[in-house]
């Protein structure tokens, strides 16, 4: 049977709870509570995808243990790998590899990897006391092995305890459709959210406990922690509070001369994994022994059940979470952090401040802690934590620990969810990696599957790549990068497709931060009070005149030019608005400082960067679904949150490099989503020097745009309608002169740069379709973005 049907109908069952929640949260705009979790963050991976991530850990993992394994063969989503430039792995028994998915859902990546390790154990007892390979079967018999696996191998955490329990469920039928006999004696699964005692209890608890102070203080601990469980699931970080308990008892006991005693355990004892994990099945029996005690004095019928079972769920959960694993694998929940509720904001923040943005960049650092020191770690999450700035000190962990092996960039559309092009994937293998040497040589391999349409036309150009691949051929969506590259571009995004010449670019040129620093600009937060159309007031009722904020100041008038964002628009143009900036903006100062009395008095926040406002300078829409498209601020404007600026000494040669073909390459390599912020424009590389003929250039195309500006009557540049009836074709022809000499300042601007053939191929390659999406799942448009202003 296929069992993965279980899957499919468990988030079918969600789908209901997800459109409530999803509609509550939109309509209200109200956060996610704990009870919201399990359903929006619940979405079923692609079998493909599926098996790519266990074939590239699991799998390799086992062909490295034993290259002259047959299993090689079946793995059809396996990368051909060369053997690794390092020590080989010791001789290991399958029956000790170990296999986490720390947000299992039901269990669908447990499940590929259970046949898997049905042919690794009978490839072993086939193999067993040949050379490499352990001198004993793993198990007795075949009957033993689903038991083995189970007992031994597979471990799994989710929140939800209904997708825990169809997880045992679905384990439990694969075991049975491999042996019917099957002694099905454990699983180690885990549901995260349970409490281990409850806060009344643990008093008396602690009391009449006779496991010592150690273990009074671990359980204490542990408790508070463990209310956080139903928010963070698999996320609790209780490792680092153990080892600071223990290492505290240590001093003590080091302090007065004495041995710290943990009921058989010597303190070098206690550092290996297996003591370590006997350490917690003596201490879940020893809690548990007491636990029966307490409770049949203190509680009965229902409630001493339900007492000691919690306690038990505890335990389970302890006693996964401090293993740890040979691979990890998972597709985490996805949730922005505008959306979290205030508690799992704040404690997402607390435990993983690099991944704080979203639950599943939480998730990378947690996958990396609970992975061995040689581990792997597998996961499909959303993209954006490889471009953009907010992740950059999350790039660099990940690099400090692991070496990116292999990834499936699948962009959008992977999941037939909402609107598919809103999510954008990647499914990706990490390789703990001890010598920082090895990490930034290590030469990951990249499949780019972002332009393919859909999850299945993906799949097959992702299998027609590997199938060129084992033969011998290259394949244009194949790229190799090496790590220690990526240190080229500020920022160090994962942009491994950049061909050797344009990474020169972004290492060579000064960044355009260095020449003019993009200046974010006023947020209203209340457009309805402070904005309006020009045309709502009429220019009599509009100071044009300022050239600075002095000017302002003296001003009688209560409205001024507000340069926002808008439609698209390049060279010149989207000047519709005004803002009501009397006496400097005293009315929008006092109405934030209202709301938000913690800023003190400090409007630097509200209306910053005042000095540089009336300036003429270059200005674009922060929010795009495609190119950049700056324009020139021609002076008198104050300008928005939405329509940022900056304000260079050479405004033609910046307008026309933002405007060119380099730029919107340059700008998807920085960051190829649409959240494209201040800090990404002010990494976009600059040429040193300019010339007259790119001048002349801006000049007409400036001209020509304005002229559309001036027969348009919702701007205040209009001066009449076009002409009847050859008002169309002057238009048209306009705006063919304008493609014109925007390929020349195209042309000019790869000259500046220096850019070769190849190059240009590859940045015209790139433009062609390029799949620019949302990322959000969970409803937002882009990650801090403000809603108005």
């Amino acid at each position: 049977g296929n069992e993965e049907t279980i899957g499919w109908v468990y988030q079918g069952f969600n789908s209901e709870e997800l459109e409530a929640a999803f509609r509550e949260v939109r309509v209200s705009e109200k956060k996610f509570e704990s009870r919201d979790i399990p359903a929006v963050t619940q979405l079923f991976t692609p079998r493909w995808i599926v098996r790519f991530l266990v074939e590239n850990t699991l799998g390799r993992l086992w062909l490295e243990l034993h290259p002259d394994s047959q299993l090689a063969s079946s793995l059809d989503y396996l990368f051909p790998f060369k053997t690794p430039n390092r020590p080989l792995l010791a001789v290991k028994s399958v029956k000790e590899i170990t296999f986490l998915d720390p947000a299992c859902g039901t269990m669908h990546f447990g499940l590929v990897a259970f046949d898997l390790f049905v042919a690794m154990y009978r490839e072993e007892m086939q193999n067993a006391g040949l050379p490499g390979w352990p001198p004993k079967p793993p198990v007795a018999s075949e009957e033993e092995i689903a038991d083995s696996i189970l007992a031994r191998n597979l471990h799994g955490i989710d929140i939800d305890p209904r997708a825990v329990q169809l997880s045992a469920f679905t384990l439990y039928l694969k075991a049975k459709t491999l042996n019917p006999k099957a002694r099905i004696s454990e699983s180690r699964l885990a549901c995260a959210n349970v409490h281990i005692l409850d806060r009344d209890n643990l008093k008396g608890f602690v009391e009449q406990i006779q496991l010592g102070p150690i273990y009074r203080r671990i359980l204490t601990a542990l408790q508070a922690r463990l209310e956080d469980s139903e928010q963070l699931g698999s996320l609790l970080r209780l490792e680092g509070e153990i080892r600071e308990l223990v290492d505290k008892e240590r001093k003590r006991y080091e302090r007065e001369g004495k041995q710290l005693i943990l009921h058989g355990f010597t303190e070098q004892q206690f550092e290996t994994e297996a003591r370590r994990r006997e350490f917690w099945e003596i201490l879940e029996v020893k809690i548990g022994q007491a636990l029966d005690a307490f409770a049949r004095e203190h509680s009965n019928g229902e409630k001493q059940t339900f007492f000691a079972g919690e306690t038990a769920k505890g335990l389970r959960l302890l006693e996964i979470m401090a293993q740890r694993y040979d691979v990890v694998v998972t597709n985490p929940p996805y949730m922005s952090a505008r959306k979290m509720n205030s508690k799992l904001k704040s404690l997402v923040a607390a435990s993983y401040p690099a991944g704080k943005g979203d639950l599943y960049a939480a998730f990378i650092q947690k996958c990396l802690d609970l992975s061995c020191p040689t581990g792997r770690v597998g996961m499909l999450t959303m993209h954006s934590f490889m471009f953009i700035s907010s992740y950059e000190k999350l790039r660099a962990i990940i690099r400090e620990q692991a070496s990116i092996e292999i990834m499936a960039h699948a962009g959008p559309a992977l999941f037939d969810v909402g609107n598919p092009g809103t999510l954008q994937t990647s499914a990706y293998v990490l390789r703990r990696e001890d010598d920082p040497e090895a990490r930034q040589n290590v030469e990951g391999t990249y499949f780019r599957l972002v332009k393919e349409p859909e999850s299945e036309a993906k799949r097959r150009r992702f299998e027609q790549a590997v199938a060129d691949l084992r033969t011998g051929k290259n394949d244009p969506i194949v790229y190799r990068y090496r790590q220690g590259d990526f240190d080229g571009i500020p920022g160090g995004p994962w942009v491994y497709w950049i061909t050797p010449g344009l990474r020169k670019v972004f290492e060579t040129f000064p960044k355009l931060g260095e020449i003019a620093q993009p200046k974010m600009g006023m947020g209203t937060r209340n457009n309805a009070r402070f904005l309006r159309f020009w045309w709502e007031l009429g220019k009599g009722q509009i100071d044009f005149s300022c050239i600075n904020i002095e000017d302002a100041r003296n001003s009688k008038k209560r409205w001024f030019p507000y340069m926002k964002g808008g439609a698209f628009c390049r060279w010149y143009g989207n000047q519709h608005y005004c803002v009501n900036y009397e006496q400097l903006g005293i009315e929008l100062k006092e109405e934030q400082l209202e709301k938000y009395p913690y800023l003190k008095g400090n409007t630097g926040w509200i209306v910053p960067n005042e000095d540089y406002y009336f300036r003429s300078g270059v200005t674009y829409s922060r929010i795009t679904s495609g190119q950049l498209c700056p324009r020139l601020s021609p002076g008198g404007f104050i300008f928005d949150t939405a329509g940022c600026s900056l304000f260079p000494s050479d405004i033609p040669l910046i307008l026309a490099v933002l405007n060119s073909s380099m730029a919107q390459y340059a700008r998807y390599v920085i960051n190829p989503t649409i959240a494209f912020q201040v800090g990404d424009l002010a990494r976009l590389p600059v040429p040193n020097a300019s010339s007259e003929m790119l001048r002349d250039l801006v000049e007409q195309a400036i001209a020509l745009a304005k002229a559309d500006s001036e027969e348009d009557e919702t701007t205040w540049d209009f001066i009449a309608p076009p002409d009847w009836p050859d008002g169309i074709r002057k238009a048209a022809e306009r705006h063919s002169q304008l493609a014109e000499i925007e390929r020349q300042i195209d042309e000019e601007v790869y000259r500046l740069y220096g850019i070769s053939e190849e190059d240009r191929r590859a940045i015209e390659e790139e433009l062609t379709g390029h799949p620019l999406g949302a990322e959000d799942p969970t409803g937002d448009d882009m990650e801090g973005e403000e809603k108005e202003g």
